[in-house]
This record gives C-alpha cells, structure tokens and sequence, in this order.
C-alpha cells in the first residue's frame, strides 16, 4: 500500500527536483546528497514501522504517516519552487533570489 502511493507521488521528486535545482559544477554533489537523503528516510521509515505497527495498529500507523504527508505536502507547496517548463538557464534565474523574496512574489501572484 505504501509503495502504490509513494512511488508515483512523492518518491522521485527529491531525485527529480534535485537534478533541475542545481547548477552543474554542483550537481554530481547535490545528488549524492539527494540519494543519501532518500536512503536515510527509508532507513528511519523501516526502524520506526514495527513500533508504530505495536502501539497504534496498522491504520493508526498509516495515519500517521499519512498525517506527515499531508503536512509535508503544504510544506512543498508553499516553500518549494516551480521548475516545470524551464530551461537549466531560466533556473539559474530562479534559484539566484533569494527565498523569502520568492515566497512573497508567490503570495503576490496568488492573491491577483
């Protein structure tokens, strides 16, 4: 049941995003950290299972990473930058403000 809804969800996109976030003097790096990130996730989701799995049952188990999930979901959509469509240049452009003077054009946008 996880794997239907993360590997098509929420599983590649730190892989994903991170090859179109970085520049390419950094990217080989920045992948590495990307993958590492994946690994450690993973490792901290199968170490927490059984425990969750004894205290809440299973449903309470899946709600509660369901519950993270959905947090974290508003968390990428409100704080993550948007790359669909754009040249590696065009996100050069993108990255180079900073983030709290992105996050209050995206405010400005939504609002008009």
């Amino acid at each position: 049941l996880f794997a239907i809804f993360y590997s098509p969800g929420e599983g590649p996109v730190l892989l994903t995003y991170s090859t179109e976030a970085f520049p390419l003097c950094i990217r080989d790096i920045s992948m590495s950290f990307a993958t590492a990130t994946t690994w450690f996730w993973n490792f901290i989701l199968s170490i927490t299972w059984p425990s969750l799995v004894l205290a809440f049952k299973q449903q309470g188990a899946f709600g509660w990473y369901a519950a993270w999930c959905c947090i974290l979901w508003v968390l990428i959509l409100l704080f993550v930058r948007e790359t669909k469509g754009k040249t590696l240049e065009e996100l050069d452009q993108v990255f180079a403000v900073q983030s709290y003077l992105y996050f209050v054009l995206l405010i400005v946008m939504i609002a008009t």
